[in-house]
């Protein structure tokens, strides 16, 4: 392929032919004027100053190029005009040939110049032929038109030229059709190009089915593009209607035909095609990076509340820990003693009563940071949430924080419950409860009062935390939920919790924003949809439960295999079910004494290392499906997001730890029972 010319030497060569066919011209017509002079040959003159206008448009068409001055273009054509109608004058007036050549004009002038200039001509030429017809119709004298014969050639040279113009002018804009089809065809092309790898997902909708998509969609889906093409647009997106207009913007599942789901936010435009047909441009954006991402900061910002609440958890765990050593070293002094008196035998039950009250504070404050730490409630999850429980167990966490606070005053109206998770309320709270303690304490607030408050409005639930603190300027109550926000000092706060708030609170259904009080405090109010479900009471108001006269029994003459890999929950365990139980420490040896042994109740840890809880349950339900529902779980906490989702998914019944006697002897009672 050869070479291409520089744009400048392209131009340079326009230009010269462009002055060279101008040259030309006035040659031919200087020399016809001569001869007009020399022989009154003046249809002559007219047919080849014509052509001469012909020579010098047409290159100027040619090349492609319109003169670089407009008012050298106007000199050209207003002195062709007035050659012209002096020419026509001087041969008779509207009968001249010369007259032909006023259309030449007018092309000229629009196509160098532009379409005002062309009418101008335009109008002046009718005018022209006007005058000449109406010095006709008055008598007014003009010159003699020349020889009839001679007239007759002239008037022939002139058509063929003009004929020849014509022709010219034709191919000419046939060849600018061309053109501008093939730049149409190449920009199309180009178009496709760039839909093709936009990194956003293109679909395009006619008929209610899937016309094209670009490349983004194909890899998002996972899907060739030859199986998306004629889909349905209500499979790609179940239960979106679109009603022929531009819609608001949207976050949707994206269902390939294969059943995958990509979440994906969606923007609408309705546009008609060249025939007027009804054309839907779906913008598609991917949202799995985004969500995975917020999902990372959720995580980051639960580690961090953890590691301010664990921090302080020390403390609280450390006082009713002290409780029970010393109540323990208590009663094994007191079993040195041959006779115990009454008083001493009281003082036995009443240290007994302590440290089991001390333990199950424990247990509650780790139910609660159990219950802070986990991430993403699953659907099974979503139900009916106590507010007053939910408040109690995240002032349990932040009691640490709350320690300077002078007063938490909490009123809250019977029974409420509202519908969510009970982990994500528990967040919500427990970072509007530091957030507030932080402030007060950072703005060394003379009154640092802390009011939580909950009510009923109709289907919602409203509820409440004011501070005390230094409250938040005008100017900022619009950004303190945006992620990384923050007014705290350097190193005080990442700029998440609220965001995160924020989220989860969308996430439940409800709504969440801040109430100004001037410079005395700041309200935040949430609003949060009522569920008519009860709340079960909270872990640690709970009385122990006192063993029932056949407790002792509960469990007599049924089979128990026991799997638990702890030795001092396995000794514990002993004592609490006496005979007939069978302890293995893994599920391999559960699995051995099932094939081998008959038993009526499995009681199965669900982390253990190697073969977990899950694991063996499954092997259980392959290899002996009859002693499935007869498996009773005990945990000491679901940490993995698949061991909740697995006790989610199930009917078994699982027992948290620390065990109460009178729980687990009832829960394998009555399995024992169905045996």
């Amino acid at each position: 392929m050869g070479s291409r010319q520089p744009d400048g030497v392209d131009e340079r060569i326009r230009r010269r032919l462009t002055v060279f066919a101008a040259g030309v011209s006035s040659v031919f017509a200087l020399y016809f004027m001569v001869r007009r002079v020399l022989d009154n040959s003046l249809d002559a003159t007219a047919l080849f100053i014509g052509a001469a206008a012909v020579l010098t448009g047409g290159t100027a068409l040619w090349v492609h190029r319109k003169p670089s001055s407009r008012g050298l273009a106007h000199l050209v054509c207003g002195g062709l005009f007035v050659i012209l109608v002096g020419i026509a004058y001087n041969n008779g007036g509207s009968t001249a040939p010369a007259t032909e050549w006023f259309v030449a004009i007018c092309v000229f002038a629009l196509y160098l110049i532009g379409p005002r200039t062309s009418v101008v001509y335009a109008v002046l030429s009718s005018l022209v032929f006007a005058g000449f017809h109406l010095a006709g119709v008055m008598g007014l004298s003009l010159p003699e038109p020349p020889d009839p014969a001679y007239l007759a050639q002239a008037r022939l040279g002139s058509r063929v030229a003009t004929l020849c113009f014509v022709v010219f002018i034709g191919w000419r804009f046939a060849r600018e059709k061309q053109r501008a089809s093939a730049s149409a065809h190449a920009a199309r092309d180009d178009l496709d190009v760039v839909l093709r790898n936009l990194p956003q997902g293109v679909l395009v909708i006619r008929d209610g089915t899937v016309h094209s998509v670009n490349d983004s969609v194909v890899r998002m889906l996972d899907t060739p593009e030859e199986r998306l093409l004629g889909t349905p647009v209500e499979q790609l997106f179940p239960g979106w209607a679109f009603d022929g207009g531009d819609a608001a913007t949207f976050e949707s599942e994206l269902v390939s035909p294969a059943g995958t789901e990509v979440a994906v936010r969606v923007t609408p435009v309705a546009l008609r095609d060249p025939r007027g047909r009804h054309v839907l441009l779906l913008s598609i954006e991917d949202l799995r990076d985004r969500i995975a991402l917020e999902q990372q900061l959720r995580t980051s910002q639960r580690m961090a509340s953890l590691g301010t609440l664990a921090a302080g958890m020390a403390h609280e765990i450390n006082n009713p820990l002290a409780s029970i050593a010393a109540n323990l070293d208590y009663l094994q002094h007191g079993l040195g003693e041959p006779e115990p008196s009454a008083e001493a035998r009281d003082e036995v039950g009443a240290a007994i009563v302590d440290a089991k009250d001390g333990a199950r504070r424990i247990a509650q404050l780790v139910r609660d940071l159990q219950l802070f730490s986990i991430g993403e409630a699953p659907r099974a999850g979503i139900g009916p949430v106590g507010v007053e429980p939910a408040i109690r167990a995240a002032l349990r966490l932040c009691r640490p924080q709350l320690e300077r606070v002078d007063e938490v005053d909490v009123a809250v109206g019977p029974d409420l419950t509202v519908a969510g998770s009970e982990a994500e309320l528990v967040r919500v709270l427990v970072n509007l409860l530091v957030n507030a303690a932080q402030a007060m304490a950072q703005a060394d607030s003379p009154t640092k009062r802390i009011a939580i408050r909950a009510r009923e409005e109709g289907p919602w639930v409203e509820l409440e935390v004011r501070d005390t603190g230094p409250g938040i300027e005008r100017g900022l109550t619009e950004k303190i939920f945006d992620p990384f926000f923050t007014t705290k000092d350097v190193g005080q706060g990442t700029g998440l919790g609220l965001s995160i708030t924020h989220q989860l609170v969308l996430k439940m259904g409800g709504t969440i924003r801040v109430q100004q009080t001037g410079a005395h405090g700041t309200t935040f109010l949430l609003r949060l949809r009522s569920h008519e479900a009860r709340a079960e009471p909270d872990e640690a108001e709970r009385a122990p439960a006192a063993p029932g006269p056949s407790d002792a029994g509960a469990v007599e003459g049924v089979r128990v295999l026991v799997v638990e890999d702890d030795a001092l929950i396995v000794r514990v365990l002993r004592r609490m079910l006496g005979v007939d139980a069978v302890f293995v420490t893994g599920g391999d040896e559960a699995l051995e004494q099932l094939a081998s042994a008959s038993f009526d109740v499995v009681l199965c840890d669900v982390m253990m290392p190697g073969m977990n809880g899950r694991e063996l349950f499954e092997r259980i339900q392959l290899e002996h499906p009859a002693m499935a529902p007869r498996v009773l779980f005990m945990t000491g906490g679901a940490f993995t997001e698949d061991a909740r989702a697995f006790l989610e998914r199930i009917p078994n019944r699982c027992l948290a730890k620390p065990l109460r006697l009178a729980e687990l002897r009832a829960a394998i009672h009555e399995l024992g029972q169905a045996a």
